[in-house]
C-alpha cells in the first residue's frame, strides 16, 4: 500500500542505494538519516522506509515532526489489530522521548476514533481497544502533560470531552456514576494551576447548571474558596510564563522559574517540577547541566526505578558526548541493583563515546563513578581479598592511562587520593601507601597538602625521623602553600621533638620566610636586579654575601613578556669607565611602573583582558574624546566605550591598547583629576583561558563578520550589533583581510545580528554568519584518526580508505620512545576533496573499534584534531593554551621507601602502584600496555589488550608554552 499525500519520487533507486551505504558508513550523521527517510518517503518504498526510521530512532531521539510523520504515514495504512498495536507504540515511543503536548493530542485523538468506530460498527462485545484502555492512555497522557501550564488543558479538555461523549451515550437512569465522575475531573482540574482556569471555571457552571439549576449556584459556592488560592498562585505563573516568551524560551527563563517553583513555599512539587524540567528539556536537549540538575533533583524527589533510569538514559542519548549523564545512569543503576556486568558495559560504552571528544576532567569523571561503585561492592572486612586486589588494579590501571595521556597528570590527584585511602584505611598497607606518597611529592613537590599528609602519615605509621625528613625535603621544595608546611613542622617538633629540634626548625623556616618574603617583595615591585646587577654590586662592595638560590630564579612577572619583549636580544653598550675585566651594567631607562595587586585586577570576560583598563568614578557626563585625551598619550588606543554599570548603574569605561608594556603607562593615570572627579584605574585581567586553536563546531553564541574595510574599529562594530543584545568580546583581526569574530551573551541574540548581513561600513558590504570554526581547514588535505585499533600499519590505513581516494602519506602515532602505538594517525591524501570525503567515515566501525575522523587544526605550525588536540593547560576542548598543569608524571619508581633518580619520571605501571600483598605472584619485568577492561579473576598484574577500551589518544607532540601564546595574543612574533 502506498501513502497518498507524498509527491512524485525524486531520485533514482541508485541514489536510494548511494545514500543507504552513506549512511552504513556514517551512522552518526543525523543530517545523511533525515534526508535517507525524506527520499524512501518521496518513492513510497514503505518497507524501507519502516527499517531506515527504526535504525534512526534507535540511534537519536526524535524531534516532534519527525515523529508526526512517522505515526501520521502509520496509522493511514494500518487496517489489522496488530498494525493498529504497532501505531499505538509507536505513540508511546514518541511521547518518551521529549514532552509534547501536541504529541499526546494527535496520540488521544488516534485512539478516541478508534474506540468510536468500534462502537458504530458493534464491535463493542470484543474490541481491541476497550473502554478500560482507552482510559489508562488518557490517564497516563494527564500525568505527563497535564500540569503544563499553558497546553496541558488540551488533554485535559480531550479526556473531559471523551467522558462527556460516554455520558451523552447513556441513559437518564445510569447517568448518574458518569456525572460524578465528569464533576470529579473538573473540580480536580479546579485545584490545579493552569492558564484557563477561568474557562475551566465557566465551564464547569455550565456544566452544573445544565444539570440541576437550583442547585448550581451552592455547588459554585463551596469550590470559590479553593478556586481563589489556585488563581491567586496562577498570577505567579503568569509572570514567569512572560518570562518566558518574552526571552523566547531560554534557558536563563526556565531555571528563574525552577528555582521558583522549588520554593519550600511552594512545597516542591515532584509532578510540577518533572513537567517544568521537561519542557526545558524539549526546547534545550543538548544542555547537559540542565540535564545534570533534572537528574540530581528527580533522584532526591522520586524513587522509582523505571522512571530514574529512563530519565538517565535519555540524558545519555542527548549528551553522549558528556560524562556526568553516563555517571547518573550508572549511580542509578547501582541505587536499583542492576548486574555488576551491566554496569561495567555502560561503562565502557561511555568510556568509548567520551574518550574522542572530551579532555582529562570527562574522563577522570567516568573513573571516579567507576570506582566508587567497585570500592562499594567490595567487603573491606576480609582485608586484600581477591576481588579488593581487582579493584585496586583496575583503579591503578585508570591512573596509569592518565597519566600517560595527559601528562604529567591529574594535578588534583582524585584517583590517587581514592588509592591512598585504600591502602590506609581498608588494607592497612603501608608499605604500598609509602610508595605511592614518594611516587606524587615527587612528581607534585609544588601541593603543600600531600606534603602534609605525606609528614601526618610517618608520624602515625613511621617514625617521627622520617617525618621531620619529610618536612625539611617539602620545606625545600617551591609549595603553593609554604606556610602551612612551616606551621605542621613547628607543630610537630612541639609534640615530638626537644627543644634543639624545635629551634633547628625554626631557623630553617625563618631563612627560608626571609627568602620566599624577597622573592615576593620582587615580584610585586617589578625590580629585582639581573645576575649581571648582583656581579657588579658583588665586585663593587668587596663584601662576600651568598645569594639565596631564589635571587637568581625568581618568581616572573605574568606580564613580563610583552612589557621586555623590545629588549630582547638588545646588549648594554659600555660606559667607558669600565675597567679590563670588570662586568658593566647599564643604567635603567627609566623607573619601575607602579604595579597593582592580584586582588585590585578587574576580571573581564575578553581574552585581551591585559590590554585593558577599567576606569570607574567618572563625571556622568564624560564623553568619549574627553577620555581618549587623557590615555592617548600613554599608547595607542585600540578601543574605548563608555557604559552604565549593570548593577549601580554609574558610568564605567574600558580602554584597550596595544600592548601591555603601554597599560603599564597608561595605569599612572590612577587618581588624577578629570572635570572635578578622581579617576579610579584598574588593570583587567581575562576570565579566560586562552585559545587553543578552534573549538571545532558552530559557535551559536558567536557571529563571524569579513569583509570590514581596514579602518574598521571597534567601536563600529559595537554601535552595529549592540541594538541585537548585550554583547561579549570583540575580536578585531586587521591584516590582509579584516574580519572580527563577536561575542553575544546568548545564541538568540546572535541569530537576530544576522540581519545586519549586507549593511554598510566605510563603503564596504560586510558580510556575516554564525561562527562556524569548522570549516576552517576545508582546504585541508590531511586528517586525523583516533580511536583506532591496535595491530595496524600503514598498508592498513591505505586500504580503508581505498574507494575514497589515493593517500600520499601515513603517519602512525607512536610514544617518544617508538614502542607503543598511540592509536591515531594522520592521513594525507592527493587533494583535498578526498580528504573531506574521508570524514564520511567518522564515527565508523573498523576491526571493532569505532574510529573518528575528523579534520586537524592548525597549530603552531602543525595540526592537531578537533575535540582533543593538545591537551596542555586545562585540556581538551575547553582551550589549555599554555603548559600542562602539574599531574601524576612519568619516572622510575624505587623499590623503597621513595622514588629514585634524578630526572623525571619515565614510566609508571600499574604494577608500581600495587599492593606488595596483591604483587606476590612476582613483578613483571616489562611494563605492558595499560588496558581500561576489567581485570581477570585472580590476576594480581596488568594484562595487555587491544581492545577498544584504550584510553585516550595521547597529545600531540610540539605545543607552544605560556609564554609564546601570551606574546600570540599580544600580537608579537
Amino acid at each position: 500500500m502506498e501513502l497518498d499525500d507524498v509527491p512524485e519520487p525524486a531520485v533514482s533507486s541508485a541514489e536510494l542505494t548511494a545514500l543507504s551505504e552513506q549512511l552504513a558508513a556514517s551512522p552518526y550523521d543525523f543530517d545523511a538519516h533525515v534526508k535517507y527517510i525524506t527520499e524512501l518517503r518521496r518513492a513510497g518504498d514503505i518497507g524501507r522506509l519502516k527499517t531506515a526510521r527504526e535504525h534512526m530512532a534507535q540511534t537519536f531521539p526524535l524531534p516532534e515532526n519527525l515523529w508526526k510523520e512517522w505515526v501520521g504515514d502509520e496509522s493511514k495504512i494500518a487496517t489489522t489489530t496488530a498494525e493498529k498495536n504497532h501505531v499505538l507504540g509507536l505513540y508511546k515511543r514518541a511521547c518518551e522521548d521529549y514532552l509534547s503536548c501536541d504529541l499526546w493530542s494527535a496520540y488521544l485523538s488516534f485512539v478516541t476514533e478508534e474506540y468510536d468506530e468500534q462502537l458504530e460498527n458493534g464491535d463493542d462485545e470484543n474490541p481491541w481497544l476497550d473502554l478500560d484502555g482507552v482510559r489508562a492512555i488518557f490517564d497516563q497522557a494527564d500525568q505527563a502533560v497535564g500540569l503544563h501550564y499553558t497546553d496541558g488543558f488540551k488533554v485535559w479538555a480531550a479526556y473531559r470531552d471523551f467522558e462527556m461523549a460516554l455520558c451523552k451515550r447513556m441513559s437518564d437512569a445510569s447517568r448518574g456514576e458518569q456525572v460524578e465522575r465528569i464533576r470529579e475531573m473538573y473540580l480536580k482540574r479546579l485545584h490545579v494551576p493552569h492558564a484557563q482556569l477561568r474557562e475551566t471555571l465557566a465551564e464547569y457552571a455550565a456544566f452544573e447548571k445544565e444539570l440541576d439549576p437550583a442547585k448550581s449556584e451552592e455547588r459554585l459556592k463551596q469550590i470559590m474558596k479553593g478556586y481563589a488560592k489556585t488563581e491567586k498562585i496562577c498570577h505567579e505563573y503568569d509572570t514567569s510564563e512572560e518570562a518566558l516568551v518574552s526571552s523566547d524560551h531560554a534557558l536563563s527563563a526556565y531555571l528563574n522559574y525552577l528555582g521558583m517553583e522549588k520554593l519550600p513555599s511552594k512545597g516542591a512539587n515532584a509532578a510540577r517540577v518533572r513537567t517544568l524540567y521537561e519542557r526545558a528539556i524539549a526546547r534545550h536537549s543538548l544542555d547537559s547541566t540542565l540535564w545534570d540538575a533534572y537528574i540530581t533533583d528527580m533522584m532526591v524527589m522520586i524513587d522509582d526505578e523505571l522512571f530514574i533510569i529512563s530519565i538517565a538514559q535519555r540524558a545519555v542519548r542527548n549528551c553522549p558526548w558528556v560524562a556526568q549523564p553516563w555517571s547518573h545512569l550508572m549511580r542509578a543503576m547501582e541505587l536499583y541493583g542492576r548486574p555488576a556486568e551491566e554496569i561495567e558495559a555502560t561503562y565502557q560504552r561511555a568510556f568509548g563515546m567520551v574518550s574522542s571528544l572530551a579532555n582529562m576532567e570527562e574522563d577522570i569523571k567516568l573513573m571516579q563513578t567507576r570506582h566508587d561503585y567497585k570500592v562499594r561492592r567490595v567487603d573491606w572486612t576480609q582485608g586484600a581479598s581477591q576481588e579488593a586486589k581487582r579493584a585496586i588494579e583496575c583503579l591503578v590501571q585508570d591512573i596509569s592511562a592518565i597519566h600517560t595521556a595527559f601528562p604529567p597528570g591529574d594535578p588534583y590527584l582524585r584517583l590517587e587520593r581514592t588509592l591512598l585511602r585504600i591502602y590506609l584505611d581498608r588494607i592497612s598497607d603501608f608499605d604500598a601507601a609509602r610508595e605511592l606518597f614518594g611516587t606524587v611529592t615527587y612528581t607534585f613537590p609544588q601541593q603543600s597538602e600531600i606534603w602534609v599528609l605525606y609528614a601526618e602519615f610517618e608520624r602515625q605509621h613511621g617514625a617521627p625521623a622520617h617525618a621531620r625528613a619529610i618536612f625539611k625535603k617539602s620545606s625545600a621544595a617551591e609549595t603553593d602553600w609554604p606556610e602551612r608546611i612551616f606551621e605542621s613542622w613547628l607543630q610537630f617538633e612541639r609534640e615530638y621533638g626537644d627543644v634543639m629540634d624545635y629551634y633547628s626548625a625554626l631557623a630553617t623556616i625563618t631563612k627560608k620566610r626571609a627568602t620566599l618574603e624577597t622573592a615576593r617583595v620582587w615580584a610585586k615591585t617589578d625590580s629585582q636586579p639581573g645576575p649581571k646587577v648582583a656581579a657588579a654590586t658583588k665586585k663593587s662592595s668587596g663584601a662576600r654575601q651568598a645569594q639565596p638560590k631564589e635571587s637568581r630564579k625568581h618568581p616572573r612577572d605574568p606580564d613580563a613578556d610583552d612589557a621586555n619583549a623590545s629588549s630582547k636580544g638588545k646588549k648594554h653598550k659600555s660606559n667607558g669607565n669600565a675597567t679590563p675585566g670588570s662586568e658593566t651594567v647599564a643604567a635603567p631607562e627609566k623607573a619601575a611602573l607602579p604595579k597593582p595587586k592580584p586582588s585590585e585586577y578587574h576580571t573581564v570576560n575578553s581574552e585581551m583582558g591585559g590590554h585593558m583598563l577599567y576606569v570607574t568614578n567618572l563625571p556622568s557626563d564624560v564623553s568619549e574624546s574627553q577620555l581618549k585625551d587623557e590615555f592617548a598619550k600613554h599608547g595607542q588606543i585600540i578601543d574605548l566605550y563608555i557604559q552604565p554599570n549593570p548593577e549601580t548603574h554609574e558610568t564605567e569605561a574600558y580602554v584597550e591598547f596595544a600592548n601591555v608594556e603601554q597599560v603599564r603607562e597608561a595605569y599612572t593615570v590612577n587618581g588624577t583629576e578629570l572635570a572635578g572627579s578622581t579617576l579610579q584605574v584598574a588593570r583587567c585581567k581575562s576570565a579566560r583561558v586562552p585559545r587553543s586553536g578552534f573549538a571545532g563546531a558552530k559557535e551559536a553564541h558567536k557571529i563571524f563578520v569579513s569583509n570590514l574595510p581596514t579602518n574598521t574599529v571597534k567601536g563600529d562594530l559595537r554601535k552595529i550589533f549592540e541594538k541585537f543584545g548585550k554583547l561579549g568580546d570583540i575580536r578585531l583581526v586587521v591584516k590582509d583581510k579584516t574580519f572580527a569574530y563577536i561575542e553575544f551573551v546568548d545564541k538568540e541574540s546572535a541569530a537576530a545580528s544576522l540581519q545586519a548581513d549586507g549593511t554598510g561600513l566605510h563603503g564596504k558590504t560586510i558580510s556575516v554568519a554564525i561562527s562556524n570554526p569548522s570549516i576552517a581547514r576545508a582546504d585541508s588535505k590531511e586528517v586525523y584518526m583516533a580511536n583506532l585499533p591496535d595491530e595496524i600499519n600503514d598498508a592498513d590505513v591505505k586500504a580503508l580508505f581505498k574507494d575514497i581516494g589515493p593517500v600520499h602519506a601515513v603517519r602512525l602515532q607512536k610514544t617518544p620512545d617508538g614502542r607503543r602505538f598511540k592509536g591515531s594517525a594522520f592521513v594525507e591524501f592527493q587533494t583535498a576533496e578526498h580528504a573531506k570525503a574521508a570524514l564520511s567515515l567518522n564515527g565508523t566501525q573498523w576491526r571493532e573499534h569505532a574510529i573518528s575522523v575528523t579534520v586537524p587544526i592548525p597549530r603552531g605550525g602543525a595540526f592537531r584534531a578537533r575535540g582533543g588536540g593538545h591537551r596542555g593547560g586545562r585540556g581538551g576542548y575547553r582551550g589549555g593554551g599554555g603548559p600542562p598543569r602539574a599531574g601524576l608524571g612519568q619516572g622510575e619508581v624505587s623499590n623503597g621507601h621513595g622514588v629514585a633518580g634524578s630526572t623525571y619520571l619515565k614510566q609508571m605501571t600499574p604494577s608500581s602502584l600495587v599492593p606488595r600483598t596483591a604483587a606476590r605472584a612476582g613483578p613483571s619485568k616489562t611494563p605492558k600496555p595499560v588496558t581500561r577492561s576489567e581485570p581477570k579473576n585472580g590476576s594480581a598484574a596488568t594484562t595487555a589488550s587491544s581492545s577498544s577500551s584504550r584510553g585516550p589518544a595521547p597529545p600531540h607532540a610540539g605545543s607552544k608554552n605560556q609564554d609564546d601564546f601570551r606574546k600570540m595574543l599580544a600580537g608579537k612574533k
